[in-house]
């Protein structure tokens, strides 16, 4: 029991935080195997109970069981001053996903399983509620049984496995989420964006590269309206270079800070590593339709992306500012760029159908989308349509009222999932 952690003294010179903290439970070791039951454990505002078993064998045994109120992260020693941040360097070898091994060796160590529901974790803006996390790992083999939470808005709900699979490595992963919101930007502090997601993956390899490379499934990620700053209305998509195809799309985004949008429709197909959009992402801002086919090669991670931009309204925006309705993405993951033509000028308007840089079908199902009187429902409606029958089968949590940063907080009725 210790009133104050700061009384403690120092660690590396840096001193512990004023907060108390409390132990209780009874450990016990016996006949190889090690004991803690009926504990509880405090810090600060933070609390937790439950119970701990180690069991020598071949390989040992690990059990954690935690239920907890409320778990509050914050610092326990005083924090430092932050590091001067570094620019990002480009992979060493021109790659973006890293070839970093999937820890087989280490799942056949141990045997484990892991127990977890927490009815409120936070840390500083970031709030979940009824965290329910059960896993383990059995033969090398770990499964990721069931997570589940509700945020600030919506929940997110999800389950996988990794195994060995005979020397080659089998993954799986599936989610759910519906009208989620985290409520972290400071344009959703209200959560008046929120996003639905479908996932459906599975893959083989020993390595994160080779899994991504032999990927195959679905995935339809779907946001609602909002504000967004420029440099993220797409860079959910693509990254850094999100700054060169907006202002090459419409130069003068560039001088306006943020952008109102309706709607984010992002459904993907992936096929032996094969990304594409099916049948085509739409982007609808107050002003645009943005409409794109992608096509990546998680393999070789070569890019190959079609962008046709155009106005909502003929007076929304001016034949000046829209200079570049069709532009073409090529290079790689790493080090995309701007299709040119063989004299060195910039793929758009009629060059791009021209030189084959819009496809047949992706033109089709742009023109579609651009003259229906709800692009984003019919978007939304033709993902569903070609993608539905592949979807995870998880049962979805019940709603709980939203907890917007400005707005009051749930009560302490929300029941335990």
């Amino acid at each position: 029991d210790i009133p104050n952690l700061a009384r403690l003294g120092t660690v590396g010179g840096r001193a512990f935080n004023d907060q108390a903290f409390r132990f209780d439970g009874v450990v016990d070791g016996r006949d190889g195997e090690l004991r803690i039951d009926d504990a509880t454990v405090s810090l600060a505002n933070s609390d937790a109970a439950g119970s701990l078993v180690y069991r020598r064998g071949e390989p040992p045994f690990i059990e954690i069981d935690i239920t907890s109120d409320r778990l509050s992260f914050a610092p326990l020693l005083v924090e430092a001053a932050a590091p001067k941040k570094e620019a990002p360097k480009p992979p060493a070898d021109g790659r973006v996903i890293p070839d970093l091994a999937v820890p087989f060796d280490l799942l056949q160590k141990f045997d484990a399983h892991l127990s977890l529901s927490v009815r409120e974790l936070s840390r500083r803006d970031l709030l979940l509620r009824n965290v329910v996390l059960d896993a383990g790992i059995e033969n090398g083999a770990l499964a990721l049984n069931d997570l589940a939470l509700h945020a600030r808005a919506g929940f997110l709900r999800g389950r996988g496995s990794l195994e060995p699979a005979d020397g080659v490595g089998r993954a799986s992963l599936e989610l759910l989420a519906d009208e989620l919101a985290f409520g972290l930007t400071p344009t959703n502090r209200a959560l008046q964006t929120t996003m639905k997601l479908n996932v459906n993956l599975g893959s083989t390899g020993n390595d994160l590269r080779t899994l991504a490379g032999n990927a195959t499934g679905v995935a339809l990620f779907e946001t609602g309206g909002g504000t967004v700053a420029n440099n993220r209305v797409m860079s959910f998509f693509y990254g850094g270079f999100i700054d060169e195809i907006l202002t090459t799309v419409n130069p003068f985004l560039k001088s306006q800070p943020t952008t109102d949008f309706e709607c984010m429709i992002l459904p993907i197909r992936i096929t032996d590593g094969k990304l594409t959009s099916t049948p085509a992402t739409l982007i609808r801002t107050d002003k645009l339709n943005l409409t794109i086919d992608p096509e990546i090669d998680l393999k070789s991670e070569k890019l190959d992306v079609s962008i046709q931009s155009t106005p909502r309204r003929r007076l929304s925006i001016s034949a000046a500012e829209l200079l570049n309705p069709y532009i073409k993405i090529t290079g790689t993951m790493a080090r995309p760029a701007l299709a040119m033509d063989e004299e060195g000028v910039l793929i758009s308007g009629g060059a791009a159908v021209a030189t084959g840089g819009l496809s047949v079908l992706a033109k089709a199902a742009w023109d579609r989308l651009s003259r229906s009187g709800d692009p984003c429902k019919s978007a939304r409606d033709e993902a569903a349509k070609a993608l539905g029958d592949s979807f995870p089968d998880i049962e979805p949590l019940p709603m709980l009222p939203p907890m917007p940063l400005d707005g009051p907080a749930a009560g302490p009725q929300d029941s335990q999932q």
